[in-house]
């Protein structure tokens, strides 16, 4: 009896490992153990995983290091983009899309994503208290090419854009954008908020609104820009604070911008420019058509006035680096001007007044 259970035993245990084995060659065709959430692909360079429906896009958080490819045009607000038309209230509601890749070791997007040249539609994200608000959180090492954003609603706290909030060492190249981003600080951009990385052909049709370091394609420039251009108007936010760094294309520039533009109108209070609010590095072969309009701040004195520190250009706010083969034709205007000065004026001379 005891040599029949044995036999039994042992035959169901072969039975169990060959039709494990056969469970995983049947569904491991992508290089993973198991099954995976994407239509088709490996992961590869070679063979990029394929993205078809909203849920496969949002399943890359849990495959932050591989390669993307887009399959065809996303819509967050069309059923037949959702693999189940119940999840769309998910992403359109509430605080909407979590965006893909956060600072910290292991956290940030490293992988590739090609749009193919498709498009997706009306991305929204409501997280105005969170750092890193757009598409792609942080990107690290990265390539990200061939996509439209089409009607974005963003806010977010800082490092806020429609592509990436943080692009570190990476490559964006012929994307677009269009709709509206908000920050409520600092680095926002109408395509990345803060880059160290490259980007090239690529435009923004975005209104953006913050408070300091905000531009009409990146918020701060550290990298490279090239063959790229804005026309969305830039304006800042809270005018009782000093809005700073304020461009039509660039915010604050560290890097270089080369044979780009800018074409918005652009409103702050200090360092604001029709292409860039202020310029430490170089920028080359570019213009900006925008209207440059300055709000007077508080923390604006007389000598600041009068030796010419508040810094408005109609191309840059201030410039410390070089600028080349470049123009601007806008206007500049002063707005609350005559009324500041007589109100800092007024506080100087009789301060009971204006208690």
């Amino acid at each position: 009896m005891r040599k029949f259970l044995s036999i039994v035993m042992a035959g169901l245990l072969v039975a169990i490992v060959f039709n494990s084995a056969s469970v995983y060659a049947d569904t491991s065709n992508n290089g993973d153990f198991g099954m995976t959430p994407f239509a088709d692909g490996s992961g590869t360079c070679a063979d990029p995983y394929q993205i078809t429906t909203i849920e496969e896009l949002d399943a890359i958080h849990g495959y932050l290091d591989r390669n993307f490819t887009l399959m065809h045009h996303l819509d967050f607000e069309d059923d037949t983009s959702y693999a189940d038309p119940d999840n769309k209230n998910d992403y359109i509601t509430g605080n909407g899309w979590l965006p893909l890749g956060d600072s910290g070791e292991g956290g940030e997007f490293t992988g590739s994503f090609d749009g193919q040249q498709h498009k997706i539609s009306n991305l929204f994200i409501n997280r105005s208290s969170t750092v890193y608000s757009s598409l792609f959180g942080y990107i690290l090492n990265a390539e990200i090419s061939n996509l439209g954003l089409i009607d974005v609603y963003v806010t977010g706290r800082n490092a806020v854009g429609s592509f990436a909030g943080r692009s570190w060492r990476s490559s964006i190249s012929d994307c677009y954008a269009t709709g509206y981003v908000q920050g409520a600080w600092y680095y926002v951009g109408g395509l990345v908020g803060g880059n160290n990385g490259s980007i090239s052909d690529c435009h923004a049709s975005v209104e953006i609104t913050g408070n300091c370091y905000i531009g009409g394609l990146v918020g701060c420039n550290e990298g490279s820009i090239s063959d790229s251009f804005a026309t969305g108007d830039v304006i800042g936010k809270d005018f009782d604070e000093e809005i700073r760094n304020v461009g039509g294309l660039v915010g604050g520039n560290d890097g270089s911008i080369s044979d780009s533009y800018a074409t918005g109108n652009v409103t702050g209070n200090r360092y604001v420019g029709g292409l860039t609010g202020c310029n430490w590095d170089s920028i080359s072969g570019c213009y900006a058509k925008g209207t440059v309009t300055g709000i007077w701040d508080n923390g604006i004195s007389v000598i600041d006035v009068l030796i010419g520190r508040w810094f408005l250009g109609r191309l840059a706010g201030a410039n410390f680096g070089s600028i080349s083969d470049s123009y601007a034709t806008g206007r500049i205007n002063r707005r609350l001007f005559v009324e500041g000065l007589f109100w800092h004026i007024s506080y100087q001379l009789f301060p009971s007044w204006c208690v």
